[in-house]
Parts: C-alpha cells; sequence; structure tokens
C-alpha cells in the first residue's frame, strides 16, 4: 500500500523519486455500533463527545458538527 502511495505521489511530484519512507503508521479509525454525539457534565464543565463514525467521517461531518454547535450554545 505505502509503495502504491509512493509511486502515485512520484508522479505528481518527480522529486519524491529519491524519498526513503521512514515509518509506515496505520490510523485506526474509532467504531462503535453507533456515533456518539452528546454532551456530558464534568463537574462545572461540559465534554462535547463526537466520535464512532468510523469510514463515514467525512459523509457525517455536516450533520455531527452542526449538533456539535447545538450542544456547544445549549444552556
Amino acid at each position: 500500500m505505502t509503495g502504491r502511495i509512493l509511486q502515485r505521489c512520484r508522479r505528481i511530484e518527480p522529486r519524491l523519486g529519491q524519498a526513503a519512507v521512514i515509518e509506515t503508521i496505520t490510523g485506526l479509525r474509532p467504531d462503535r455500533p453507533s456515533v456518539r454525539v452528546e454532551s456530558e457534565p464534568l463537574g462545572r464543565a461540559r465534554c462535547i463527545h463526537n466520535y464512532g463514525h468510523s469510514a463515514n467521517g467525512v459523509t457525517l461531518s455536516w450533520g455531527c458538527a452542526r449538533e456539535v454547535a447545538r450542544l456547544v450554545g445549549a444552556q
């Protein structure tokens, strides 16, 4: 996978031809049975939870961001 990504990047920017891969890291997407978007009281503060989107993060981001904004504005 890393090799394929680097190959495509080299087509766009040939100077990457000499670039070496130093490390390969996998970014895992948190997943759960359902998305969690809610406010939780923590003492005198609040914690706004917004996670569990799995591979749908970009698709769901607009609606979830709107809900987070509503929660932040709520008393």
